[in-house]
């Protein structure tokens, strides 16, 4: 369920035309900013909104490890082993820095 919360906020940045663009510079002036670069994009959205970008590395992380016990994916354990750390870390980051903590809507 969180996994569909983090979506949802994602769709509502996204649906209210908050991308994350940078306000200045060359791609200011750029006529679509559906032209810039998919890299530039990802990276300004991931800076700018970068509580629900933890959340969501935080989540997906947390919903591949139960569904390779349940045989429902087929995992190594370094595997979920690395998940099970990506997943930490995207917590202790959370707590450490406001800023990445994704506050109930």
């Amino acid at each position: 369920m969180n996994l569909l919360r983090d979506i949802y906020e994602i769709l509502r940045v996204l649906e209210h035309g908050n991308h994350g663009f940078p306000t200045a510079g060359w791609y200011r002036t750029c006529p679509s900013r559906k032209m810039l670069p998919l890299s530039l994009r990802a990276a300004t959205f991931a800076r700018d909104h970068k509580d629900v970008l933890v959340d969501t590395v935080k989540n997906g992380c947390d919903l591949f490890i139960p569904m390779t016990a349940l045989g429902y994916a087929r995992l190594s354990p370094g595997t979920v082993g690395v998940l099970g750390v990506v997943s930490s870390l995207a917590a202790i980051a959370g707590l450490v820095d406001p800023e990445a903590r994704l506050e109930p809507s």
